[in-house]
């Protein structure tokens, strides 16, 4: 029905922008992780 594909369709949003988070925050602290590292081994 028309109800059931807005919900898919808003389902399929919602896990976009929850992935979209994921990945933002992964991507964040791997750049904290990668700093850390570099500053530990060079000092």
């Amino acid at each position: 029905t028309q109800k059931e594909r807005e919900n898919r369709n808003f389902t399929g949003v919602e896990l976009g922008i929850t992935v979209g988070q994921v990945n933002r925050a992964v991507v964040c602290t791997s750049v904290i992780v990668n700093q850390f590292f570099i500053f530990e081994t060079h000092t």
